[in-house]
Formats: structure tokens, sequence, C-alpha cells
């Protein structure tokens, strides 16, 4: 049996659920930032694919999680958001690095697995990107799960759907 949303309505009833879908999330295509809410995101994916279940190894190894358990990544593009703030990789101590990891892990124990992840795919199908569901990965990874469910939006539909972010990347 699977633990699926049927649509954001229901996903909306937990409370637990409803705050990170007040946040922000974007991508990156072909050098080109797209920033939405995350619930539009999702409303988006609802009305336009299905959900199909997708190998977690095919998604994990772009997870923001792949390097939570490695030691400081000291990189200056790595940036963290630890206790509600951002902090460049390069300029973070081992004790913010180990705060972050915690943080992330209990976020992750509490994510739902009902709802199905967002990826992106480029013309060719390839995965490119997790837009949303991170946590919901580190989770299914962390209960040892094979596949998990996730809707394939096209990179070319952002394009098409969405529009640049203000801010381009440098």
């Amino acid at each position: 049996m699977k633990l699926v949303a049927e649509s954001l309505k229901e996903y909306l009833i937990n409370e637990d659920d409803r705050k990170p879908l007040e946040g922000m999330c974007g991508v990156t295509i072909d050098g080109v930032n797209y920033d939405f809410k995350v619930k539009d995101i999702i409303k988006f994916a609802e009305d336009n694919y299905k959900p199909k279940d997708t190998k977690l190894s095919d998604v994990y190894k772009l997870s923001l999680f792949k390097d939570l358990d490695s030691d400081h990544p000291n990189k200056k593009d790595h940036r963290i958001k630890i206790g509600g703030k951002w902090c460049s990789g390069d300029k973070m101590t081992d004790e913010q690095w180990k705060k972050f990891q915690r943080e992330q892990k209990e976020i992750a124990i509490k994510a739902n697995l009902k709802y199905p992840i967002l990826l992106t795919v480029d013309k060719n199908g390839k995965i490119m990107t997790i837009i949303d569901g991170n946590h919901r990965v580190e989770k299914a990874k962390m209960l040892h799960h094979d596949l998990i469910e996730a809707y394939y939006i096209p990179e070319e539909d952002i394009v098409k759907s969405f529009p640049k972010s203000k801010k381009q990347p440098k």
C-alpha cells in the first residue's frame, strides 16, 4: 500500500506539512535561476503530471544530504541554513557544521513520505535536480526504502511556465 497524498489539499491537513509549503525553492536551468513558492510548484506538478516510482539511488546522489554524513565540506559554493541563518561553507566552523547535521536529520525524521518529491528532467528524461523533497529523500534512505514517489517536471516546462528569478547567479 502506498502512502501518497491525493492532492495538495490532502497534504495540507497535517499541520507539520503546512510550514514548508509556505517556503521558497528553486532551480537553475542553463545558468538561469527560477524561484517559486513550494506550494505553487507542487500545484503545477499535480495539475500537469502523474507521480512515478523512482529508484531512491537515482535521486539520492542529487540530494543535499549526500554529503551530510561527511566531514565539514569547507567549500565556498556550499551554502547552508543553520538556525535560520544562511552560512557559506568556507566560513562555517566545525561546530556549526555539526549543528546543521543535527538540525537536518531532525527535520528529515519528521518529513512526510506521503507526498511525492519534485524532480526536474532534461529533454532526454535524465533526472537533473531535486526541486523539493530532500528531507523526504533522506527519510526514505534512513528507512531503507528502494523507491520513492516523484513528479518528473521537464526543464522546458519550468522555463515556459515560471518567470526568471530577479536575482541571477554571478
